[in-house]
């Protein structure tokens, strides 16, 4: 019950809060100082969190996959996932204008990628594998 549990609940909680808190510190970092208001950081936050799901969906689901199969449970793991995530979101075509400051952009996708790599592996990453067997049911390999 326990790896059901963790594939049906855990799993998606922690990739849909992992999307939200990347695409809160990708919009929050690269809006600094524009002076947006209410409204318009809530378009800009749900706008974000799309491009960063619908982004990121089929790399973290390869992870996830090898993370369960191969009992991944360290954060420096899903650190270097989300990092890498956040590299690859910032060299696509919708990055930010060129007229931008390198060092600064790629550290706020750089970011963006750490904290939703440290908040998956916080609510289900350190489980990986949890729940599985390893050996036969008569307990002989």
């Amino acid at each position: 019950m326990t790896a059901f549990l963790r594939i049906f609940f855990l799993i998606p909680v922690g990739y849909i809060l992992a999307v939200i808190v990347a695409a809160l510190v990708l919009m929050i970092g690269s809006t600094r100082g524009m002076g947006l208001g209410g409204p318009e950081r809530v378009v800009l936050m749900l706008v974000a969190s799309i491009v960063v799901g619908g982004f990121s969906v089929l790399p973290m689901a390869l992870a996830i996959l090898a993370a369960e199969a191969w009992r991944w449970r360290s954060v420096v793991i899903w650190l270097l996932i989300g990092g890498g995530l956040g590299l690859a979101g910032w060299l696509l075509p919708f990055a930010p204008p060129e007229d931008y400051a390198f060092d600064t952009y790629v550290a706020v996708y750089l970011a963006a990628g750490f904290a939703g790599g440290f908040v998956y592996w916080l609510i289900a990453g350190r489980t990986a594998g949890a729940g599985f067997s390893t050996g036969s049911a008569s307990g002989r390999a």
